[in-house]
């Protein structure tokens, strides 16, 4: 009998064994069904990268980083919902950018990758060339055309919503200005850089200099010329900076240029978003004729010479890439250096102290005027990604979101493209560090809305070596490259103008006065004088073409050339109309097509046509505003003009009113 009730509670026991591990194994296989399925779901954006990681992180563990962070801020922004995308990242092995660049361009017509990382000046190109094309013209190839609008009208993702914060901009605004064209964003910013002034602590003490918060260059010329008066101090380097490329020789131009004229930047900046915030957009530095056409810029260039002539700034700096420069400053022999926020971080890992252990100070440029450079993101508009789209521009919001920044900083060492006006008037930033302070109170310069960007200037010298023989002629091609080509008021050609709309103008009076001395006469009367005088000022327009084209246009130069041409012409042309119509007419009335017209219907009809093309005009300035754009002819030579987005649609309007006329005529 025991040994029966034994064998059951065995039996019994054996059985609840059994189940529960059924039970176990059915949740194991169902919860693995479960993540399969949930993983199936997930959409898979897959981004490629330029490598602009620090060289001692490897690659794999940059993989790692990024696409553990995107998971994480992806639950944090959408709150554990819509988890909905896998981010795949691949890091292009190309050193050089110029051949990633033409990955890319082959890259972004196949449906390989969802999106891409690039330079900011790569987006556009020149900015001033692209920014009067019709986006809806199908024939325009440009680059940034292939990329996703982010805020797209067909798309339902407001990538905004995302980077806004109690109505403040979480992103830099001026890049985030520098992506849009067209009231379109095409990019977001992953990363940035501005500059900075980096100084030998060992060797400013030695000679008693005191630190600051910031430097003019009238400090840097005077300590540097302390300096070389010190003994055995010629084999040292007074200012170094990286020179070999043409954005980095504009950057040191435009930087230059402001903090010697600091008063002239308020006239170059705007409003933006409706507060405090201010961009930099070159149109307005127009009514500044003299700022970068004149004095100013020709004062700096002097400078700029002197400093390679007597060997403050070395030769070699042509050569330099940053990391060169900023090695050389490293070995502990350089007063000044000028770096960017790559370099910044080395000497953050380093305590800042240089190799030698001395310590470095680092503050903002001259005036506290900087460049900026930034490697922003864009989405890959193939046909075969449509329907990914939002997912697309939700990756990339993700990517450059305000929690990802914070990881781009800590674990990639990566300066982030946030807002740092955040952090104004205030001591220490989150981690610590004035970094975020100092960044707050750089005023910013933009190499993209600028006459002097990467696309634009094509100095291609400064790749080669420089020597003191050429050097001068480097110096030549880089102000060549920096200016616009004008007709000056000065100039022979200027005055030739101006003597020519004199001597017009002069003339049209002189037949106006004659017209109206000899009104009574048989010929006059018969032709009108009001006619004749109409006539002769509607002609007038061949005499104000070459006085608009003396200086730099700008806004209402172009507006006001742009009315005077077009209706003084229309004006011409049916005064003529009218005075064929009284020689060819034998009688008070005569008839076209059938119907019977006057003089004075006739007259309607002109003031009609001319009502129309008055009409026209002002729709034209509505629709397309009149602009001081860039024309690039004749290789470099950059020379000014007026333009607007629609100009061939509104031109082609008003030449066909004017041949209607001229038919009529006929």
């Amino acid at each position: 009998m025991k040994l029966q009730k034994r064998y059951i509670i065995l039996k019994l026991l054996i059985l609840w064994i059994s189940l529960t591990l059924n039970f176990v194994l059915s949740e194991i296989i169902s919860n693995k069904k479960n993540v399969s399925t949930e993983t199936n779901s997930k959409k898979t954006i897959k981004g490629y990268f330029y490598n602009i990681f620090p060289k001692n992180i490897d690659e794999k563990e940059i993989k790692k980083i990024i696409i553990s962070h995107f998971e994480t801020v992806q639950s944090i922004l959408f709150e554990g919902k819509n988890n909905d995308i896998k981010l795949e990242i691949e890091i292009s092995p190309q050193i050089n950018y110029t051949e990633y660049k033409s990955i890319i361009n082959n890259e972004i017509k196949s449906a390989n990758y969802h999106f891409f990382l690039i330079k900011l000046n790569t987006l556009f190109g020149d900015y001033q060339k692209y920014k009067s094309i019709n986006i809806n013209n199908k024939e325009d190839k440009s680059f940034y055309l292939q990329t996703i609008p982010i805020n797209g009208n067909n798309l339902q993702f407001k990538f905004k919503d995302y980077l806004v914060k109690d109505k403040i901009e979480l992103l830099d605004y001026n890049i985030m200005n520098d992506c849009k064209l067209n009231e379109k964003y095409y990019a977001l910013p992953f990363s940035s850089s501005y500059n900075f002034l980096f100084y030998n602590k060992y060797l400013l003490n030695a000679m008693g200099v005191e630190e600051k918060n910031i430097f003019s260059y009238n400090d840097i010329d005077k300590i540097i010329k302390n300096f070389m008066e010190i003994p055995q101090t010629e084999n040292y380097n007074k200012y170094i900076l990286s020179l070999n490329e043409k954005e980095k020789v504009t950057s040191f131009f435009l930087e230059g240029l402001y903090a010697n004229s600091p008063d002239k930047y308020s006239t170059c900046v705007q409003s933006y978003g409706g507060g405090t915030n201010r961009i930099f957009n070159h149109i307005k530095c127009n009514g500044e004729k003299n700022f970068f056409y004149e004095n100013d810029a020709e004062n700096w260039f002097k400078r700029i010479k002197q400093y390679f002539d007597e060997n403050i700034i070395p030769a070699d700096c042509f050569n330099y890439s940053e990391e060169d420069a900023y090695e050389t400053f490293n070995q502990g022999t350089t007063l000044f250096f000028k770096g960017n926020s790559e370099s910044y971080f080395k000497f953050i890992n380093n305590n800042m102290k240089l190799s030698n252990l001395n310590e470095v100070g680092a503050v903002l440029l001259p005036e506290s005027f900087s460049t900026y450079d930034s490697y922003v993101l864009i989405g890959n508009n193939h046909e075969n990604f449509e329907k990914e789209y939002e997912s697309i521009v939700k990756t990339m919001t993700i990517l450059v979101s305000d929690s990802f920044q914070t990881i781009k900083e800590q674990s990639l060492q990566l300066l982030p493209s946030i807002n740092y006006k955040r952090y104004k008037d205030k001591n220490k930033d989150k981690d610590g560090n004035t970094l975020y302070t100092l960044l707050s109170k750089i005023k910013p310069l933009s190499l993209t809305r600028t006459l002097f960007n990467n696309e634009s200037n094509n100095n291609n010298n400064s790749n080669n070596n420089v020597t003191d023989e050429n050097l001068n002629k480097l110096l030549s091609k880089i102000k060549s490259d920096l200016n616009i080509s004008y007709i000056k008021y000065n100039s022979t050609t200027g005055f030739f103008n101006i003597m020519y709309f004199i001597t017009g103008i002069l003339f049209s009076l002189i037949l106006v006065a004659l017209v109206i001395y000899y009104k009574d006469s048989r010929l006059i009367k018969k032709a009108s004088p009001k006619i004749c005088v109409l006539f002769i000022i509607g002609n007038t327009s061949f005499f104000f073409v070459p006085i608009f084209n003396i200086g730099i246009p700008n806004k209402i130069s172009c507006t006001i050339n742009h009315y005077f041409i077009h209706l003084l012409l229309s004006i011409a042309l049916s005064a003529y109309l009218i005075r064929i119509w009284r020689i060819i007419s034998n009688s008070k009335t005569k008839k076209i097509a059938g119907i019977s017209v006057t003089d004075n219907s006739l007259n309607r009809i002109i003031t009609f046509v001319i009502s129309v093309q008055l009409v026209l005009n002002i729709l034209w300035d509505s629709v397309s505003p009149r602009d001081a754009g860039i024309i690039i002819i004749r290789n470099d030579e950059r020379i000014t003009n007026c333009s607007s987005i629609n100009d061939s649609t509104f031109k082609g309007l008003t030449i066909i009113i004017n041949i209607l006329l001229v038919n009529i005529i006929l």
